[in-house]
């Protein structure tokens, strides 16, 4: 009798939903797929909470039509920014006349290895063994049966975040559907990517997403090593000048050649992968291109913002509308600005919001429209942005024109660090 399960995997610039049907064997089809793009993640942290429940809807909701199956439980994908892996060394001694491995033994090593790894902040989503040994022999995953005193092990323990783990329950629930488990996202990719030769020696796994790189060491079955880099293929896209062209990096039916005015990222693709049918090779790839630069450009305009010669110090204090107040009096008094726009981090939205003061986004109809922007406060139009830096606990916030140059740089200091 053929059942149906549900996945949901969370990348670093879109949401994946599949549904597939399977038999009870270790094979199934995939009879449906959501695909939708949103600002991902970085720092433990969510880009865009307000777009995050749209994103996910839309990914299941697309995987539904396709599958024509209603979702009502679902497994989740954890990514690599929100686990941490822990590998555990332990051993038991084997007793008789004829000592040999058995499965009471190999429980026995899980057991302890659980022991040693408590206590542990988070939720252990994932246990697998790299290797077995007995009396120090060759490493292998098959132990039982094996003679000798001593069986020894390696376990890896992949940990989520609580965080991770409870928003996205909750924000599921409130589409009526369960959870049904959570699996590591990085393990499921070692153990589809890499072949069983592959994991007898320790191997390198590196997975370049759209704003960060996981870099995995594993063996066996585990993944022994995790390390998540801030810096993904969106940030990969370089100057060049008007009339320079771009080079092919990777992924098209032919090898062609573009110019571009300021930045550039390009991208190959194989007739392959176009002619293939599954999903939307070339609009994935316009849709990173896009992203990539998008990214450059926003890079370098933080860049420049960082250089204004006209600066409101407001490190004193948090983030408030008076302080906006005093900047936005100077620098009104010194550029004659009307419509400006308030770049502030994530980490300082809350604290607007409470203000009376806060002016909503919903609430007003823009001249123009901008990408993000939350409310306003003081005259300004708020935009958080993960770029704003900070600098021995103080974000320098800039306050721009729409349409001039940067006129004012606002500084204020880190929420942690009041």
């Amino acid at each position: 009798m053929k059942s149906t399960i549900a996945a949901i995997d969370f990348g670093t610039s879109k949401i994946v939903t599949l549904v597939a049907e399977t038999s009870g064997s270790q094979r199934c089809d995939i009879v449906g797929a959501g695909i939708s793009m949103y600002d991902g993640f970085l720092d433990g942290e969510w880009n865009n909470t307000m777009a995050l429940n749209e994103a996910i809807q839309k990914s299941i909701s697309e995987a539904e039509n396709q599958s024509k199956r209603k979702i009502r439980e679902i497994n989740v994908g954890v990514p690599g920014e929100f686990t941490r892996v822990y590998a555990v060394e332990t051993s038991v001694t084997i007793q008789g006349a004829d000592p040999r491995v058995t499965p009471r033994h190999v429980e026995k090593i899980f057991a302890n290895a659980d022991k040693r790894l408590s206590p542990v902040r988070g939720v252990v989503v994932h246990r697998s063994p790299a290797w077995f040994m007995v009396d120090g022999g060759k490493k292998t995953l098959e132990p039982v049966g094996l003679k000798g005193n001593e069986l020894k092990a390696l376990v890896s323990f992949v940990v989520a975040d609580t965080f991770f783990l409870d928003d996205v329950m909750a924000r599921l629930r409130d589409m009526n559907i369960t959870v049904s488990g959570f699996f590591s996202s990085s393990t499921g990719e070692a153990m589809l990517y890499l072949l069983e030769e592959d994991r007898d020696r320790t191997a390198l796994l590196i997975d370049v997403g759209y704003l960060c790189t996981d870099v995995m060491a594993v063996e066996g079955d585990a993944v022994i090593f995790q390390k998540t880099l801030p810096v993904g293929g969106g940030h990969i896209a370089a100057d060049v000048a008007e009339g320079g062209e771009v080079a092919i990096e990777k992924m098209t039916t032919s090898t062609r050649k573009a110019t571009i005015k300021k930045a550039m990222k390009g991208i190959g693709l194989t007739d392959e992968a176009v002619l293939s049918g599954y999903g939307n090779p070339v609009g994935e790839a316009n849709t990173q291109l896009a992203q990539a630069i998008a990214a450059k450009v926003d890079n370098d305009c933080m860049d420049a913002l960082q250089t204004a010669s006209l600066i409101y110090d407001g490190s004193q204090a948090q983030i408030s509308y008076n302080a906006i107040v005093d900047a936005v009096d100077l620098f009104e008094e010194e550029m004659g600005c009307s419509d400006k726009v308030l770049f502030i981090h994530p980490k300082q939205v809350t604290q607007l919001r409470k203000n009376p003061d806060f002016l909503s986004a919903d609430k007003y109809t823009p001249g123009v429209s901008l990408t993000g922007e939350i409310g306003m406060i003081a005259g300004c139009r708020l935009v958080p942005s993960k770029k704003v830096p900070l600098a021995e606990g103080v974000y320098a916030c800039p306050i721009v024109k729409l349409e001039a140059d940067p006129c004012l740089l606002y500084t204020s200091p880190s929420p942690r660090d009041s």
